[in-house]
């Protein structure tokens, strides 16, 4: 069994403007360390996988200048050519990266900080065991303060290496109902993301049929023969569903494991400056 990475670096980060712009978003901007936010990304998957097993899907705008970044192999850039959000960037990654079906995809966002890398590693590797027991592993962040910022997941019932079952989500809650999720034992949702390319192959084949036919007609040995014009026109017509909502929200073999790393989604300039103060004590 081989584990890749896969780090989504297509957003246009409008959320911290007028820093991150369209042009050069958030991950290419260096908010909580010595380098970018895609760089630290980058620096981490090498670190935990190996750059030859390190991939990174992007907006055909941005391919470029990541090239340019000199740090990662250009044939492992994957290029959409429309954004259609993290379902289809996911289903586009499991197709271009040849894998076997057995084979750990660990999907990660660009743009967050996370921290230190050794409880990283660790957290990582439990999570790979759960996947290769079949489950959709997703990491829960203890909260530490209630937040209408994100997603929710409430666990469930202990199984395998340390994760547990997921009894639902729940996204941007009202701020009351944030403080009952948290006291009830609620997770922050990560984003980060751990399956088999089995288990996601069966997941999009039930529940977004149009993901598993772009995994089918994209995959690894075809996807050279298709034309930007070929490609487009497959993107045009998915949905633009993230995969928390389109995969995880129906799935009943979803598993989470609460991260013992430090971790921030630099979503807003409030977490940026937290983030920054905490580093000056």
């Amino acid at each position: 069994m081989n584990v890749y990475a896969v780090i989504l670096s297509g957003g246009a980060g409008r959320r911290l403007w007028p820093l991150s712009t369209s042009e050069v978003p958030k991950q290419f901007h260096n908010l909580a360390g010595k380098r970018s936010l895609l760089e630290e990304a980058l620096s981490r998957a090498h670190e935990c996988f190996g750059q030859a097993a390190t991939w990174v899907v992007t907006s055909a705008p941005y391919g470029e200048k990541i090239k340019n970044m000199g740090v990662v192999n250009e044939k492992h850039i994957i290029e959409e050519p429309l954004p259609r959000n993290t379902a289809a960037a996911i289903a586009l990654a499991a197709a271009c990266i040849p894998m076997d079906n057995a084979d750990v995809l660990v999907v990660m966002p660009s743009d967050h900080f996370i921290e230190p890398l050794e409880s990283f590693k660790s957290d990582v590797k439990k999570a790979v065991a759960l996947a290769a027991d079949g489950f959709i592993v997703i990491f829960g962040i203890k909260p530490s303060f209630p937040s209408q910022a994100f997603g929710y997941i409430v666990p469930g019932e202990e199984v395998s290496h340390g994760g547990r079952t997921v009894k639902y989500f729940k996204e941007k809650p009202e701020l009351n109902e944030a403080q009952q999720l948290i006291e009830n034992g609620a997770l922050w949702n990560s984003g980060i993301f751990v399956m088999r390319k089995d288990t996601l192959a069966q997941s999009f084949e039930k529940f977004m049929p149009q993901l598993f036919e772009l995994m089918m007609k994209c995959n690894s040995s075809s996807l050279s023969e298709l034309s930007k014009e070929e490609l487009e026109a497959i993107y045009s017509s998915l949905p633009p569903v993230p995969f928390d909502r389109g995969i995880l929200e129906h799935s009943r073999n979803v598993g989470v494991l609460e991260a013992s790393f430090k971790w921030s989604d630099l979503g807003t300039w409030d977490a940026v400056c937290d983030l920054n103060a905490k580093s000056l004590r």
